[in-house]
């Protein structure tokens, strides 16, 4: 994965707690993720309508739900 911030919008998450979650998300180079606000400063945007992201997913692309 590149370096920088990837901002994937419009997406299911499912965090290291298991917990599902509807949103815009930041992905950061660790695999950690934060809530959008949609103004940062990102090395791409992911259109994440059709996405499922997981924790295990931290240093790859997400798949397709």
């Amino acid at each position: 994965m590149d370096e920088g911030v990837r901002r994937i919008s419009g997406t299911r998450l499912i965090d290291h707690d298991g917990e599902i979650r509807d949103g815009d998300f930041l992905l950061h180079r660790d695999g950690s993720y934060s809530a959008s606000k949609g103004d940062e400063d990102v090395i791409e945007s992911i259109d994440g309508s059709t996405r499922l992201v997981t924790r295990s997913l931290k240093t790859g692309t997400p798949t397709s739900r």
